[in-house]
């Protein structure tokens, strides 16, 4: 009998141990993935400057109906590289919580997905460009990457281009890169593992047959068609983030720059 009540009280402590550890585990993940956001939202203030472009709206007549001041966001490329050297541009998506710097580091796919801006371990990560690109080879294509977080963060809301509806009116992304604005087209959303994952690096580098035969080949792996594929050899923009339908999993979204 006294046997069985100390087993119990055994039991009983190591229940209320995991039970803490976990009530631990779940704070510490909603108090970083919150402080990470306004972290992220401080740097938005930094990033961005409002600049008042005084514009006239003119009537058919040709006369003048009024003035009106158009409020436009200038990327601040310099005061973000002076706070953190690895700072590449900023991505953002209309109607997704998508609104983050990209980084880069040369030859390196795992610091950022621990680190924040200021270099500090964070579960968040930072949005990154993929460490194979190569400056020297002036090629535009890039491919950057982020966490799928729980609370919607990172790259979460890439999963809401699974609906084509939602697809249908959000299908633009703006990448800055230095002080260079970028206008992208989304035109396939795909589910892949994470080994396939690299046959798309390879084929922003193919040359133009080739690559015409690659889209072929993302037209069938594609959630849903399109009419906005490529036809040329266009600059493109890959993101990609965990996907859970399959082990290792990825969603990849593709896009192609607009003239």
């Amino acid at each position: 009998m006294r046997k069985h009540t100390i087993l119990r009280k055994v039991l009983i402590f190591t229940c209320c141990i995991i039970f803490c550890y976990s009530g631990w585990q779940l704070f510490s993940y909603y108090y970083e993935t919150r402080t990470s956001k306004k972290e992220f939202q401080t740097l938005e203030t930094v990033a961005f400057e409002e600049v008042k472009d005084e514009t006239e709206t003119i009537k058919e007549t040709g006369k003048k109906e009024q003035q009106e001041a158009k409020k436009e966001k200038k990327f601040q490329y310099e005061k973000l590289k002076e706070q953190n050297e690895d700072t590449f541009g900023w991505i953002m998506i209309e109607g997704t919580r998508i609104d983050y710097p990209v980084m880069y580091r040369d030859g390196d796919n795992e610091f950022y997905l621990h680190h924040n801006f200021q270099k500090e371990y964070s579960i968040t990560g930072t949005p990154f460009l993929d460490g194979n690109w190569n400056p020297k080879a002036k090629t535009d294509n890039f491919i950057i990457y982020a966490h799928h977080m729980k609370d919607g963060s990172m790259f979460a809301d890439l999963m809401k281009y699974e609906d084509s509806e939602f697809y249908e009116q959000h299908k633009q992304v703006t990448l800055y890169v230095k002080n260079e604005k970028h206008t992208y087209q989304i035109f396939a959303v795909c589910r892949v593992s994470a080994n396939y994952e690299q046959e798309f690096y390879n084929m922003m580098q193919l040359e133009q047959e080739e690559y015409e035969s690659y889209l072929e080949t993302i037209k069938e792996k594609a959630l849903y068609a399109t009419d906005s594929y490529p036809k040329n050899q266009e600059k493109l923009l890959l993101l990609s983030t965990c996907e859970y339908s399959q082990e290792n999993g990825r969603l990849i979204v593709l896009a192609k720059e607009l003239i």
